[in-house]
């Protein structure tokens, strides 16, 4: 069985290499697993983040929409948890240390809750909306299924999730 074992960050790790004529970042942070009872709140923040509805503090600004391409991603596992951005800087005038300062901006308005009730409010209505369309349509049910078994809850806790939102 492969060593599953993450090993503390020293500090900021950055890797710089040449694979495409155009500038891409990537900011990481481990977060949380599956199963982690901070799972759904860490969830809601990313939502803060960037979400389905474009409203995120990533994805509604002004200045994100004309600088850059965003993706945003978040990674869970059963052993490690993590969230990532990936991002395109402008072609011309910005660097990827401006592209970076601007989204390490929003990260600390979440961190410090500098965001609207309204926008909170909304997200955790999207996420149950979407939480129960996906248990109306049956093939989104079957995927639920498996997963459930696969993340070792019972189907009794997946159904407290609005609840927990």
């Amino acid at each position: 069985m492969p060593n599953c074992n993450e090993y503390p960050f020293k500090g900021r790790e950055q890797i710089s290499k040449r694979m495409s004529p155009i500038k891409i970042g990537i900011i990481g942070f481990r977060t949380v697993p599956e199963n982690h009872p901070d799972e759904n709140a860490l969830q809601v923040c990313n939502n803060i983040l960037s979400n389905s509805s474009q409203t995120g503090l990533l994805t509604s600004s002004f200045w994100i929409i004309k600088s850059w391409e965003l993706v945003f991603s978040l990674i869970n596992t059963t052993d490690v948890g993590g969230t990532v951005v990936f991002f395109i800087p402008k072609m011309v005038g910005q660097s990827l240390k401006k592209a970076e300062k601007l989204i390490m901006e929003e990260l600390e308005k979440v961190k410090k809750g500098e965001f609207d009730e309204e926008l909170l409010m909304a997200i955790k209505v999207n996420l149950k909306k979407e939480f129960y369309m996906n248990l109306e349509n049956m093939q989104n049910r079957a995927f639920i299924l498996p997963t459930v078994f696969m993340m070792n809850k019972s189907w009794e806790q997946i159904l407290k999730y609005p609840v927990e939102i």
